[in-house]
């Protein structure tokens, strides 16, 4: 049904090849074609939704992708004051596809040195964005000893074994940036090496 539909309503569908060799990806470009489906009461006869985000930069924007027209937003604050989440610019290497080996190295060694001077003997998590940054780091970084990772597969599993491990341990992950709760001494620093851009050869992008 939903195929059929893309091929009637084009403008509102994209289909792209996805990762598996011969598979094909069906995406709805714009979430409003789909609200009837998601919003309806279903079972329970629900007539309300409950959205919540970080990152909703434009509640009106958000509403209207998703055809929404009787809405309330609510921003709430942070539990956590500002003297307890600083966050520190550090402009070290241009992290491109055409980084070379030798900004690699320079970048591994600033991170280093953060770790060093900052977090020596705390747990952290260095988010990666990729699998690819995740090997250089792991590969030059003179805490490697220290270091935990994951595959796809394991990713809970490599989690759970995290929290247990002693202080001054770190996961190095390029997909635990949501839905991951460290609280308290399980996780007491973050790096982020390189901002996550969405593909640009997307053509949903």
């Amino acid at each position: 049904l939903t195929f059929k539909k893309a091929i009637r309503e084009p403008e509102h569908w994209l289909l792209s090849p996805a990762g598996m060799e011969g598979s094909l990806q069906l995406r709805s470009i714009w979430g409003y074609t789909q609200a009837p489906v998601v919003f309806k009461g279903g079972e329970a006869g629900a007539t309300k939704r409950l959205f919540m985000s970080g990152t909703i930069l434009s509640p009106e924007y958000l509403a209207f992708t998703l055809g929404l027209e009787d809405y309330k937003y609510i921003e709430l604050g942070s539990d956590f004051p500002p003297a307890q989440r600083p966050l520190y610019y550090v402009p070290t290497v241009k992290m491109s596809a055409r980084a070379t080996p030798d900004d690699l190295d320079h970048l591994v060694w600033t991170m280093d040195e953060i770790i060093r001077t900052r977090h020596l003997g705390q747990k952290g998590i260095i988010h990666t964005v990729s699998y690819a940054l995740r090997n250089e780091i792991m590969l030059r970084s003179r805490y490697k000893a220290f270091m935990v990772t994951h595959e796809a597969a394991d990713r809970i599993k490599k989690l759970e074994e995290f929290r247990r491990l002693p202080d001054g341990y770190i996961m190095v992950s390029p997909s635990m940036t949501t839905g991951v709760d460290l609280p308290a001494d399980q996780c007491r620093w973050q790096m982020i090496p390189k901002l996550p851009f969405p593909y640009l050869g997307d053509q949903m992008i």
